[in-house]
């Protein structure tokens, strides 16, 4: 199931013969088929959809000899607390990432966070931490060409705005403050007793030795990758709710950043020699899969992308979004895939390419 909140539809896959599928209407936010199969159409009623058959346009129509689509459309389908501009906002702000500063803050002091490897060593409590501050977008500098008459550069003395370039490179935390990025945190390792610097610049658990940081030579910051850590939320920390970091993350904030400034929707995301080609479109989707006998996983907010293998001869002039790290670009390959697996047959594929959503 697709929802497309600026296009005022939504799409439903089933796994039904066009000629055994005698009815289809809505009831509340469910779609019934024939009387009998439901499928549940919002995972939270409060915030997503509305229907109602007035006004609504049902379109059913053979996608192959097993699966049906079916369409629902109409001006009134989709009332939401957000509005779809706010949505699309909300989808492409700045800081809208897994454990933005928002969420850290309205956790009130009731996280900590540990090493992922170990599970023993505490890095940092939140109730430790005086402030936090998000990082200002990684394409910064790129878009200055758009905001300035006159770009920052050292290699111009009269250069109005240079002192931005130097402010950012000098970026540093105060004393036990953290400053938030998308994959990322940024720290002063001194601050902290579950931090260990290394002689080569890397930041270590202190308990089991595990690489979770290093220092960022471009602008000379200590920064912990966010993958190496869990986020354990209870009162003092000790509760029984644990979030990890998904690796995948950062890669689809990449493309999220590329999308927004650039608006390009077509590049190649490599790691060394690994490659895959991308395309990207249909952001703040809400997307479901599943079936009525084992519920419905629903993802909300999500960007659709398209992927195929990277051919040299072909997509040697794309766009790289490079990748930094091993582990998120082989943890997005895994995702994508894996999503694709899941996917009704019709809805795997268009012409050469594969598809699949991030969220």
């Amino acid at each position: 199931m697709e929802h497309f909140s600026r296009l005022h539809s939504t799409s439903v896959v089933v796994r039904i013969p066009r000629d055994e599928i005698v009815s289809a209407r809505i009831e509340k936010h469910q779609l019934v088929i024939n009387e009998k199969h439901h499928i549940t159409l919002a995972n939270d009623s409060k915030k997503v959809l509305n229907y109602n058959e007035e006004g609504l346009n049902i379109t059913i129509k053979e996608l192959d000899t097993q699966y049906t689509g079916i369409t629902l459309r109409s001006k009134q389908i989709a009332r939401t607390l957000l509005t779809n501009d706010d949505r699309m906002i909300d989808m492409m702000c700045s800081d809208n990432y897994q454990w933005n500063m928002g969420y850290l803050t309205e956790m009130n002091d009731r996280g900590t966070f540990r090493c992922a490897a170990c599970k023993q060593c505490t890095i940092f409590q939140l109730s430790s931490v005086k402030r936090m501050l998000p990082m200002p977008s990684e394409l910064w500098y790129e878009m200055l060409d758009f905001w300035h008459c006159h770009k920052p550069n050292e290699e111009d003395e009269h250069a109005r705005n240079v002192s931005y370039l130097r402010k950012f490179n000098q970026l540093r935390p105060q004393p036990q403050c953290l400053i938030l990025g998308a994959y990322y945190m940024i720290v002063n390792p001194e601050d902290w007793d579950g931090i260990r610097k290394a002689k080569n610049d890397s930041l270590l658990c202190d308990h089991c030795d595990e690489l979770i940081g290093e220092l960022d030579s471009s602008f000379g910051n200590y920064k912990i990758l966010n993958w190496k850590m869990e986020l354990i939320v209870g009162e003092a920390g000790y509760g029984d709710e644990v979030e990890q970091f998904k690796p995948y993350n950062y890669v689809m904030e990449k493309l999220v950043d590329e999308t927004r400034y650039s608006g390009g929707r077509l590049f190649t995301v490599a790691y060394k020699e690994k490659k895959v080609k991308v395309w990207c479109f249909g952001e703040g989707i809400d997307f479901a899969v599943g079936d009525t006998n084992d519920g419905m996983q629903f993802r909300e907010n999500c960007m659709k992308i398209m992927y195929q293998e990277y051919d040299p001869e072909k997509d040697g002039g794309l766009h790289v979004v490079e990748v930094e790290y091993e582990k998120p670009f082989d943890s997005f390959l895994e995702h994508i895939k894996l999503v694709n697996a899941r996917l009704p047959v019709p809805s795997k594929t268009f012409k050469e390419w594969s598809i699949s959503y991030i969220s």
